[in-house]
């Protein structure tokens, strides 16, 4: 059993080369909140109000989207209700009896952001729309975003409908590390093969960062008179991809293009941690050994800013273990905090194996001669 106990334990590790998160400047006047974030380690580049709770408007579709992929199949052939699938706001049209894939309700949701298409995915994968807003929030819980609530699958305004600029971008990550959403929401225009006798639909990319940026490859905007212009973006070069959000952002794509350019000019990844690497000990009660190695789990790499030297720390709770103890044995995460506020998250493992501690034999006849007998 694993004791937490209160005290931290901080390592000081010197950087040769450097991490600086945050501009010096506003990269983005206009956003009432805005982040830029690591979309490998998450580690935060950028913020402006990041943990202000905003509306998402249609950005909520991301969420949307990745658990359509997660739960469904995209040959899936979805029969469009007698009533229809209307709903206010941005659609791709649904007919009432149409026939239409899983796929081709995807690229309407993700490109065109219909709000029909994301009721028919919910009615899809959860068999309602509220079945499916719980499956969000749990996806939500899962993922840590404990300032994230859904009170619908495409974002049209409710009061308690929110998230978080850096939560928003944080869901972003997760969503782009899947392959098939990464394609989905690079892609210019998608042809729509119909399932049955009738013309295909030509859905095209709403989000004008694919064609004002060269290394932008997603994600989603949104509006809503209520919340404003949202937008997620993300942009990959060399090696470095960045997440980037704006909550209530007058004058969104330009200042994504502002955070993508900061971010290729000034960054470039590094490993700062090898899998392996030692980062301290934890105590071990009833062991062979009275403590135990721990260690990074994997190579941990994030990017740094070119320019500016830099220290960091790793942070980890102070551990009591009870043998035995296994070589490889999850004990919990620990960040690596940088000198400016940003950090990330690592795994620490045990280095060694440490058995339970052997009883002496003849204290153990002892205790039981006395158990026998009652002798003191």
């Amino acid at each position: 059993m694993v004791k937490k106990l209160t005290a931290l334990l901080l390592l000081m590790i010197s950087l040769l080369t450097s991490f600086s998160a945050r501009a010096t400047y506003d990269i983005t006047p206009t956003a009432k909140s805005a982040v830029m974030i690591d979309g490998e380690s998450g580690a935060l580049l950028y913020g402006k109000n990041p943990h202000e709770k905003l509306g998402m408007a249609s950005t909520t579709k991301i969420m949307t989207g990745i658990l359509a992929i997660e739960y469904g199949n995209l040959n899936d052939v979805y029969t469009v209700p007698s009533a229809g699938e209307w709903v206010e706001g941005s659609s791709i049209y649904l007919n009432p009896n149409e026939k239409i894939t899983l796929e081709t309700l995807l690229y309407g949701l993700l490109l065109k952001s219909g709000n029909d298409a994301a009721v028919a995915i919910a009615n899809q994968i959860s068999g309602s729309e509220k079945a499916f807003v719980k499956l969000m929030n749990d996806k939500a819980a899962e993922l840590g975003l404990i300032n994230t609530h859904f009170e619908n699958p495409h974002g049209l305004y409710a009061e308690n409908h929110y998230t978080t600029a850096y939560e928003l971008a944080t869901l972003a990550a997760y969503a782009m590390k899947n392959p098939i959403f990464a394609q989905i929401v690079n892609t210019s225009q998608y042809k729509e093969k119909a399932p049955e006798d009738r013309d295909g639909r030509i859905i095209n990319n709403a989000n004008k960062l694919i064609s004002m940026f060269a290394e932008a490859d997603g994600v989603k905007p949104g509006f809503t008179p209520e919340t404003g212009r949202t937008l997620v973006g993300s942009a990959s070069k060399d090696g470095v991809r960045v997440i980037t959000v704006t909550l209530n952002c007058p004058d969104d794509w330009t200042e994504h293009k502002a955070m993508f350019d900061y971010a290729f000019n000034n960054f470039e990844r590094k490993t700062v941690l090898k899998k392996g690497d030692s980062v301290g000990t934890y105590r071990v009660k009833n062991g062979n050994y009275n403590e135990v190695g721990v260690v990074i789990d994997r190579d941990i790499s994030v990017l740094v800013n070119k320019n500016v030297e830099n220290k960091y720390k790793i942070e980890m709770e102070s551990e009591l273990l009870t043998a035995p103890v296994m070589e490889g044995q999850a004990l919990g995460n620990a960040k690596i905090c940088f000198e400016d506020g940003t950090f990330c998250e690592v795994k620490l493992v045990a280095r060694s194996d440490v058995p339970v501690r052997e009883k002496n034999f003849f204290k153990v006849i002892g205790q039981l001669f006395l158990a026998l007998f009652g002798m003191e």
